[in-house]
């Protein structure tokens, strides 16, 4: 066979060679799940920032349509929010709570005067309100469970190694304490 005409020496070179080629073969590999980990998330949290811009959107315009209630225009007002382009994750929880102020808000008032539920558009615009509030709840959740597979991938041995050596850290999960 191969070995049998190798002396020891040349067999330890290429065992060592070998190992040294499987080991940089698994740093590649980890970095590239890691990087995979990190668009992921970085796509869920686009789908954040895009379904909080259509709520607050709703929000207001629900509210705009309540201003043309005589009896309830006083209540409809609302704070104008800022949305920052590359506004980081507490930023968006942040909004996201005053949103959830603002739909709490327009919840009362409707069901505080009855003109409100007989008008179909008003309706179909609530409705809209309620489904991109659950497009949002799937959006975050969706970016926690990125967020929490790459946070214990870099904690984990030996990709905790890896991690340190490519300096990266572990991610922060959106906020959604009540």
């Amino acid at each position: 066979m191969i070995f049998e005409k190798l002396g020891a020496l040349e067999i330890i070179v290429i065992v060592s060679v070998a190992a040294v080629l499987i080991l940089l073969l698994y740093i590649v590999i980890t970095v590239n799940s890691f990087k995979k980990h990190l668009i992921k998330i970085a796509k869920a949290d686009t789908d954040i920032d895009t379904n909080l811009s259509k709520r607050y959107d709703l929000l207001k315009k629900a509210l705009d349509t309540v201003k043309n209630y005589p009896k309830a225009s006083k209540e409809a007002s609302y704070e104008a929010i800022e949305f920052e382009k590359n506004m980081g994750i507490e930023q968006k929880s942040l909004i996201n709570k005053k949103l959830d102020i603002m739909s709490g808000n327009l919840n009362d008032m409707v069901n505080s005067y009855s003109d409100f539920k007989s008008d179909k558009e008003f309706a179909n615009l609530l409705a809209e309100v309620k489904d991109c509030e659950k497009n949002l709840e799937e959006a975050i959740e969706l970016y926690n469970s990125k967020v929490s597979r790459f946070n214990q991938k870099l904690v984990s041995f030996p990709a905790k190694i890896i991690a340190n050596m490519v300096h990266l850290k572990p991610v922060k999960f959106f906020d959604i304490a009540e």
